[in-house]
């Protein structure tokens, strides 16, 4: 990887003349799509939309496409402030027409760039390998971002958005012309890729923070950490014979850190008008556009979510210009992030909207893969024909994956790092149909389109939907239950199909564009988020208003910051029946506390209401905080009087009131019309501190910051205890509330227990560390257990971790409250996986089967869900994966299981 061109062209001469075109997209794709146009209104839609699209560039004149492909070369989209607003700072943000190419609009103020007050007068000129190229920066205003100083150039913007937009439109010419054959596209298509091939060995090799290198960009991309020559940057920075970010920036037709996103267009459409070029126009493209643009993206020995899209890119060039090497390097990459990036059940180790990011730079070179074969004459013993892709169920777990983490809103949770408004694309939607064809992911097709699916349709959709494709009566989006074991975060769902609320608790590891937020507890009910995650607001300086613990719903300890790389995640109850539901994990989130736990139980009474007891225990430290946001501005209090606070309150909260109470109070949110949020508090011996603080979510990339947002922290205060316990009941509802009051229960040894009085009766709960015997006196008569976990209302009884439970004439008993031993062994398979556990009996398996099995790895331990079991002699397997759905075991010593049981 790395090496000099001259022996990636040796290596595409070989085979150059045996690839059958298209390779990227298969004559069966284009047959479809003929299909699909000759049979559907939708299908024709999509392709006057792409002929609208390269209307203007088709009209154009011959001098057109030299205007809008300079021989200079093109800058970057980010890092360009607007000095006379600075919206957007450290990226600013631009509306560009290619109707109108030389004009940028600031979407803030509307000023228009290149503009007079703000002239371009810093200049580089590149005289040796630039063959003077000249490269102009503002020299007036600028921003210190991380202690590197930017500065603006609009025009190597729009250089780099007319590049951008003629290689779009290269690709959409080309793909017009594969449809229809009218050669005019084609030719069109051609004309571009030609300038591109002339003008790309020249662009030299640069970043997003305004550092050119005028070397040769073979020895500019193998040497970027360790140049051997001053590269130019922007006073008052310093050349230090390096970029700034190494890669992560870099570019030449880009300046994103993914020229990948540029090469693998001008690649697909080089693959649709390979049999109206020349041969000579053939070798001119490849050698001086394809495989010259191979040398950056190869160059980067990171693998993160840009380099995947390089990655993949370089085997989309190797399959059109038939290098069956540069293939390998590209599906060496996309293995390497199937497997290793993304967890081992499928879920993002970043955040959902940088999981979305890498799958955005894979999708495609994992569509061409499927299907491939190498060249003829190709007789390695890697040879690859007619790979199958989707069979894998590594890369099958990521979509599951994807599906399985949504909102009943089809939106993404704004964890981590990521954006309110983050979401599962039709397209993606779409190739879960194609490739899977699952009735859960037609109905979510069917949601995701603006129309009927059998009726609508986009470009994928076109080339890879069946003709005959049609959603199915009983398909239906029922989202599950579900706690996934590498990502460590538990789902817990309510309502017809999971539909109704989600509850989420994060016990996930610390990682890569992770926040400090470890067991922190998002709500979404009814239609609305009332635990909230603000999400992300990307580069923006403030970015770590959202990051920081205490921007989050849990308890923080002594006004500090959690931890991240060691604060791990451990599961210890996960369980769903009709009525219950829990979710039990814990941290070591902070080094002064030897307890940091959470456990969250759902209580659903069906049509009349259910709500979410929250259950959090800490000892060490001297201040515990537990903390939560409203989720708008305004609430009514009952049961507490909060008067002005006095003094600065914690966290930046503003307009401060406190207040204390010995009985249960609670807020409420009015959500709409329809929907009250009502947040309960069982106090102990705490203030209570209600103030505004930062409420500004990440909707976007560029969304204008709108610093007044502020929401209600709500913070209950405990000082001077190492041991609390934080009890609180969360109910969104329409009309009356289900809950009506709350109650402490007289309790016995390492254990909690309330009362919820409810409209429709009086429940109770015990959460317990152990399984000793307790008598609790309830309102509603004696409850006995041994149970970690109990729950008892005038409809049901619920017992876990413990063997008999009493409650009202009910009785629960069970063999066992908890089960377990060592692992003998553990085997991952493509569709199935399991592990070999010591300990148990060969008689009843199948009652362990929709239970959560958890495993120790030595420092944490998560689980897994029971899909199956089985006998192999005397080896008692429980499998955590059965016909592809669920998950690889990750490794692990020790097995356990916490055993319920329910009566009604």
């Amino acid at each position: 990887m790395g090496k000099a061109g001259s022996e990636r062209y040796a290596a595409w001469g070989k085979y150059r003349d045996r690839v059958v075109h298209p390779v990227i997209l298969k004559p069966a794709d284009l047959d479809r799509a003929r299909a699909n146009l000759e049979r559907h209104a939708w299908a024709r839609g999509v392709l006057e939309d792409m002929r609208a699209q390269v209307a203007h560039t088709l009209g154009q004149g011959p001098d057109h496409v030299e205007r809008m492909i300079p021989a200079t070369t093109p800058g970057g989209v980010g890092f360009t402030n607007c000095p006379a607003c600075e919206g957007n700072t450290i990226h600013g943000a631009y509306r560009w027409d290619p109707k109108d190419p030389e004009r940028l609009v600031c979407t803030t103020c509307g000023l228009v760039y290149p503009n007079e007050k703000y002239p371009e007068d810093v200049e580089f000129r590149a005289d040796r390998h630039g063959c003077g190229q000249v490269i102009t920066y503002h020299g007036g205003y600028s921003f210190d971002f991380r202690g590197f100083h930017l500065r603006s150039s609009w025009t190597a913007q729009i250089r780099a958005r007319k590049v951008s937009h003629m290689a779009s439109q290269a690709h959409t010419l080309a793909t017009v012309y594969a449809l229809t054959g009218e050669r005019r596209y084609a030719e069109k298509a051609r004309e571009i890729l030609l300038r591109f091939a002339e003008v790309y060995p020249n662009y030299l090799v640069h970043s997003s923070y305004g550092e050119w290198i005028d070397l040769p960009p073979h020895v500019a991309a193998e040497r970027i950490n360790d140049l051997p020559e001053d590269e130019w940057t922007i006073p008052p920075n310093r050349p230090d014979r390096r970029l700034h970010s190494g890669y992560w920036n870099s570019g030449r037709a880009t300046g994103s850190g993914m020229e990948g996103t540029f090469i693998r267009g001008v690649a697909a459409a080089y693959d649709l008008i390979h049999d109206v070029l020349t041969d000579d126009e053939r070798e001119k493209i490849a050698r001086d556009l394809l495989i010259e643009g191979t040398v950056l993206l190869l160059a980067d020995p990171a693998l993160n979510n840009k380099s995947v899209t390089n990655l993949t890119a370089t085997g989309l060039v190797g399959m059109v210009v038939g290098d069956p090497g540069l293939v390998r390097a590209g599906a060496k990459g996309f293995w390497h992030f199937v497997k290793n990036w993304f967890l081992f059940d499928g879920a993002t180790s970043e955040s959902p909207g940088y999981g979305l990011m890498t799958l955005n730079g894979m999708w495609a070179f994992g569509e061409a893969l499927h299907g491939y074969s190498d060249p003829k004459g190709y007789r390695r013993k890697d040879r690859m024909q007619e790979f199958d892709l989707y069979a894998d169920g590594s890369y099958r777990s990521v979509f599951r994956a994807f599906y399985d983490t949504l909102f009943p809103s089809l939106k993404y949770p704004a964890s981590a790092d990521s954006y309110v408004t983050t979401g599962l694309g039709a397209q993606y939607a779409e190739l879960m149909v194609v490739r899977y064809n699952l009735p859960e992911y037609r109905a979510l097709l069917k949601e995701v389109l603006s129309g009927p699916a059998e009726e609508t349709g986009g470009e994928y959709a076109l080339f890879h939907r069946d003709p005959d494709f049609a959603v199915q009566p009983g398909d239906r989006v029922a989202l599950s239950d579900a706690f996934f074991p590498a990502l460590r975060m538990g789902y817990l769902r309510t309502g017809e199909d999971g539909r109704g609320g989600t509850v989420i608790l994060d016990a996930s590891h610390w990682g890569g564009h992770h926040h400090r937020d470890s067991l922190n507890l998002t709500l979404f009910q009814h239609g609305h988020e009332v635990l909230t995650d603000l999400g992300y607001l990307w580069d923006r300086p403030d970015k770590d208003m959202t990051v920081r613990t205490p921007a989050h719903n849990l308890v923080v300890v002594d006004e500090a910051e959690q931890r991240t790389r060691e604060r791990g995640g451990s599961l210890h109850l996960f369980d769903a029946t009709p009525h219950v539901k829990v979710a039990d994990c814990s941290s070591a989130a902070y080094e002064q506390a030897s307890l940091y736990r959470r456990m969250c139980v759902w209580v659903d009474h069906g049509v009349e209401g259910a709500y979410l007891v929250d259950i959090f225990g800490v000892i060490g430290g001297k201040t515990h905080d537990y903390l939560f946001h409203g989720p708008i501005p305004g609430f009514t209090a009952e049961g507490i009087d909060l008067s002005l606070a006095e003094g600065s309150a914690p966290y930046g909260i503003r307009n401060a009131q406190s207040g204390a109470s010995a009985d249960p109070w609670r807020l409420t949110w009015r959500m709409d019309e329809q929907v009250r949020f009502t947040a309960w508090a069982l106090p102990g011996e705490e203030e209570v501190i209600v103030g505004d603080g930062w409420g500004e979510r990440g909707w976007g990339h560029f969304n204008t910051p709108d610093k007044k947002v502020a929401i209600p922290y709500v913070i209950r205060r405990r000082v001077g205890q190492s041991e609390s316990v934080f009890l609180s009941v969360f109910e969104v509802h329409h009309g009356e509330p289900l809950v009506t009051g709350l109650r402490w229960l007289s309790v016995s040894g390492e254990a909690v227990a309330l009362e919820v009085q409810t409209r429709i009766g009086t429940d109770a709960l015990i959460g317990a560390l152990d399984s000793k015997r307790r008598k609790v006196q309830t309102s509603g008569g004696v409850l006995e257990t041994d149970g970690t976990l109990t729950v008892a209302s005038s409809g049901f009884l619920y017992l876990a971790g413990g063997k008999q439970a009493r409650f009202g004439g009910r009785k629960v008993e069970l063999c066992a409250g908890r089960l377990g031993g060592e692992v003998l062994g553990i085997v991952n398979g493509n569709d199935d996986s399991y592990l070999v556990a010591e300990g148990l009996a060969p008689h009843g398996l199948a009652d362990l089967i929709g239970r959560t099995v958890l495993v120790e790895d030595g420092s944490s331990v998560t689980g897994y869900p029971v899909r199956g079991v089985g006998l192999s002699g005397d080896e008692v397997r429980l499998y955590t994966k059965r016909n592809g759905r669920g998950y690889n075991v990750g490794g692990g010593t020790g097995w356990s299981m916490i055993i319920s049981g329910y009566a009604s």
